[in-house]
């Protein structure tokens, strides 16, 4: 009998990011699975280039495999019985591995359960080079990749584990949407409605919260979404932004007698965010603990805010002039959806202290309709466990 296996297929460039984020599903997979392996997806992509990666990126808490390229992937998974996690995405660039896993006999499953919104990019043709590019990258190829997954060219997802709840309702209450699913015919075969990363944290955690803080997530203005679409901004524009930025929070401690703390993604580079920082205190893989003391958090568009979302934490998007119309545009866009106040970094600056504070706490009571859609589905089992008992039993794992 073949030995079974699960595996994790992510990229190890943002290796760290990945597991700060996913952490509390991985470790949950890691201690109900035996042969649960994380794997690099990197070398296994059209036209990559075998990279070396620092050491400290790898946890002791998982197995690792960084197979060289495909052909080396196929030997490894040859007389094995292999589901797949895929954290890979859909781009050019992982059609060969959707190909391989075809070919070695491999299912697929996806876990979306980290309770964001997905929102679509404003492409600005005055850049019409990029544009069009990042058409290719952002749009093109997942669609492209979904119709061959419908035709089984692609290996199909046979389970799709997600918050989202508004998925499954949109296909419910569509006629056409609900025969393709029920039949079997989307590019998942299975939706399964489970808990969000948040609640299950929240639910399984006695967190002690506080307000002690003005709590910043700082965003990059030269991420790679962003650069995809308009290019790298000129330094001097990235230093006006960080001027009004600064300008800002110091307002808002100043006002609120809280001390300021800025948190910054896993993937970012801490150096770089201290040297736009000065007078402040800047922090790397503590988000969620500084969002459980904070007395109000600012952020641009940040995942990470989900989290005090859900504690009913005030919540604040700013917008700068300095940032491009996609951007204005998906700050907006998250504050409206979830439901709390957005204020422009200048405009906004002589703001008045009660009357601000007052529109915050009001603001938090649009949160239940968010944390109802996009976090909480069931009380009694949380999501992780609710995704290891589903592929024990599906899978025979």
């Amino acid at each position: 009998m073949s030995e079974k296996y699960l595996l994790f297929i992510t990229d190890f460039i943002n290796l760290r990011a990945v597991i700060d984020v996913s952490k509390d599903i991985l470790k949950e997979l890691n201690k109900n699975f035996k042969n649960f392996i994380i794997v690099n997806s990197e070398n296994l992509k059209f036209l990559s280039q075998e990279r070396k990666y620092d050491s400290n990126l790898f946890l002791d808490d998982f197995k690792y495999f960084n197979p060289s390229n495909i052909s080396e992937f196929k030997r490894f998974a040859k007389d094995k019985e292999i589901i797949a996690i895929n954290h890979f995405g859909r781009d050019y660039g992982t059609l060969g591995i959707h190909y391989t896993l075809k070919s070695s006999g491999i299912k697929q499953i996806m876990i979306t359960k980290v309770g964001n919104i997905q929102m679509s990019d404003l492409r600005d043709w005055k850049h019409f080079i990029l544009s069009i590019k990042s058409f290719f990258k952002r749009v093109f190829y997942k669609k492209f990749i979904f119709f061959l997954m419908i035709i089984n060219f692609l290996p199909r997802i046979e389970i799709r584990f997600i918050s989202n709840n508004l998925i499954i309702r949109n296909i419910r209450s569509s006629y056409f949407k609900n025969f393709i699913y029920k039949n079997k015919l989307f590019y998942a075969k299975e939706l399964i409605p489970v808990n969000s990363r948040s609640y299950d944290f929240f639910l399984e955690n006695k967190i002690e919260t506080s307000e002690d803080y003005i709590v910043h997530l700082d965003g990059s203005l030269n991420y790679i979404e962003e650069t995809d679409l308009r290019g790298r901004l000129n330094p001097n524009i990235i230093e006006r932004h960080y001027f009004f930025l600064t300008r800002f929070l110091e307002k808002l401690s100043k006002v609120y007698k809280k001390e300021v703390i800025v948190c910054i993604h896993p993937s970012y580079n801490i150096n770089e965010h201290k040297s736009f920082f000065k007078k402040f205190n800047v922090f790397q893989f503590k988000t969620r603990e500084y969002i459980c003391k904070s007395f109000i958090i600012t952020n641009f568009r940040s995942s990470a805010v989900c989290d005090g979302i859900f504690l009913g934490k005030r919540a604040l998007g700013l917008i700068s002039n300095l940032m491009t119309k996609n951007e204005i545009n998906q700050v907006k866009s998250l504050s409206n959806q979830i439901g709390y106040l957005s204020l422009n970094l200048e405009k906004d600056y002589h703001f008045n202290q009660n009357d601000l504070l007052i529109s915050l706490n009001k603001h938090t009571l649009n949160y239940d309709e968010y944390i109802k859609n996009y976090h909480l589905v069931d009380k009694n089992i949380t999501g992780n466990q609710k995704v290891v008992n589903i592929i024990k039993n599906k899978f025979n794992l």
